[in-house]
């Protein structure tokens, strides 16, 4: 990490959700690698962003780091829901493949030569 992506200084709660916002590219997707609690009330975490790979440093009070951790559980659980929501899809799609195949070989519609 180099001292021109070191952010100087707490942040407050309200400062969390630009935790998540990538100073370079603008990208939203930023995430912690690492985080330590740096002093009695201040944590360091090393931000990475996925989109340009922008790596930085920042020291955030207890609430920001509270309010950064309630961000990523809410986007975790956002993307367990889409992600659930594509597998169900998928499985029906699959169902329907699979019926529309078991159809065809009951009317003979597919032969040794289809293959």
């Amino acid at each position: 990490m180099n001292d021109s992506n070191r952010t100087r200084g707490p942040a407050t709660a309200r400062d969390a959700a630009t935790l998540v916002c990538c100073p370079v590219c603008r990208g939203d997707l930023v995430y912690p690698t690492f985080w330590s609690q740096s002093g009695r009330t201040t944590w360091r975490l090393e931000l990475r962003c996925p989109d340009c790979e922008t790596q930085r440093e920042v020291e955030v009070d207890g609430d920001a780091a509270r309010a950064l951790n309630v961000l990523l559980y809410e986007g975790t659980e956002q993307m367990e829901r889409a992600l659930d929501a594509l597998s169900r899809d998928r499985v029906a799609e699959e169902e329907k493949a699979g019926a529309a195949f078991i159809a065809a070989l009951r009317r003979d519609l597919i032969l040794p030569m289809d293959f």
